[in-house]
């Protein structure tokens, strides 16, 4: 029993971390850790949509059409998946490093949440951008993956 206990108080700290949005370590894989799940492969009930905001700048929703989520990892890629621009405002949640200031957005706690809006900006990329999120309903239940409309800067 004594050695089951520190095992699982590191998986509650590591699960308060999740909450908080605390998650670079998941930039490359866009994959959250969760323990013994993996990915939904049932379409999302959740959609990322990218529209032209202002002078250069785009505005990125992530909602649900009827669900709520309570986690989020999204960033901007290239056609080679190559993380490009930087988000310079998030409400609902945060930006994130993960290879350079700004270059991810994640949530900021574990409530549910309707929606989380960015505001991105190329930042001298020209071509092609699909955002690409993993969004998390529950512990157990998440979809990678998910992918805005295609825009081109």
């Amino acid at each position: 029993m004594l050695l089951f206990l520190p095992v699982l108080m590191t998986a509650v700290g590591v699960a308060w971390g999740f909450s908080s949005g605390n998650v670079g370590w998941a930039c490359g894989s866009m994959s959250p850790g969760h323990l013994l799940t993996s990915a939904e492969t049932a379409p999302p009930p959740f959609e990322v949509y990218a529209e032209e905001y202002e002078a250069g700048y785009y505005l990125v929703t992530v909602f649900g059409r009827r669900d709520q989520f309570k986690g989020l990892l999204m960033q901007a890629h290239n056609p080679r998946r190559k993380r490009v621009g930087v988000f310079t405002q998030v409400e609902g949640g945060q930006t994130l490093d993960c290879g350079y200031e700004g270059d991810a957005v994640a949530h900021n706690n574990g409530d549910l949440k309707s929606q989380v809006r960015a505001l991105w900006h190329p930042n001298g990329y020209t071509g092609p951008v699909r955002f690409r999120a993993t969004i998390v309903k529950s512990y157990g239940t998440y979809w990678t993956d998910v992918l805005s409309n295609p825009i081109e800067v």
